[in-house]
């Protein structure tokens, strides 16, 4: 190694930061045989080479060297990307990657059309812990956006927001949606999204 280089891992997944990119295309090249050694694989779609700095973030030019996403990556269900903080300084953001943000809203769907008959209260219920579990996971500091548009998405799909609805009994009429609003949102809300903790964003 040349430069200065870092390793942050979870489990089986890890981001290499490197200061060269020859050192970066070097690690590249030996980790697949490094691996292989105790028997391990490395994901060929997920592992790739980003130029990841501010300057790239300003650059319109093409941002990754295999020529994938700009001067982005996705770790731990985030995807990382430069962003001027309040101060208008240069600081690496998260939001909530587009695959688990789609994986959730669609587990929230099918979860809603699977227990339709089930009591109101208990709909809710559920409901509650689910959107609040990932609210307390994904709610770092700057994900708020991401927070928002997953509780529209899902209220929109007619699951969430009004669970219960489908099982009153009710068909659409002139005064259903104002009988909707009334006897269902407002007495069975959806938790809103809190940003639970705070990223070193400055």
């Amino acid at each position: 190694m040349k430069g200065e280089a870092f390793l942050i891992r979870y489990a089986d997944d890890f981001v290499i930061g490197v200061a060269r990119e020859d050192d970066g295309r070097r690690i590249l090249e030996v980790l697949p045989k490094r691996m292989s050694k105790y028997g391990l694989t490395v994901h060929p779609e997920q592992t790739r080479l980003v130029r990841f700095h501010p300057a790239a973030a300003a650059d319109s030019a093409a941002k990754d060297w295999n020529s994938t996403s700009p001067g982005t990556f996705d770790f731990l269900g985030f995807t990382h990307y430069w962003g001027r903080s309040l101060r208008g300084v240069w600081v690496v953001k998260r939001k909530t990657a587009k695959s688990r943000w789609k994986r959730t809203l669609q587990s929230l769907s099918d979860w809603c059309r699977q227990n339709l008959h089930q009591p109101i209260a208990d709909q809710h219920q559920t409901l509650k812990q689910k959107l609040q579990g990932h609210y307390a996971y994904s709610g770092i500091t700057g994900n708020f956006p991401s927070l928002q548009e997953l509780l529209e998405g899902a209220r929109k799909s007619g699951d969430v927001g009004y669970p219960g609805a489908a099982v009153m009994g009710k068909s659409p009429g002139p005064n259903f949606s104002v009988w909707r609003s009334v006897t269902v949102y407002q007495r069975h809300a959806c938790p809103q999204p809190v940003e639970q903790r705070s990223a070193v964003i400055r």
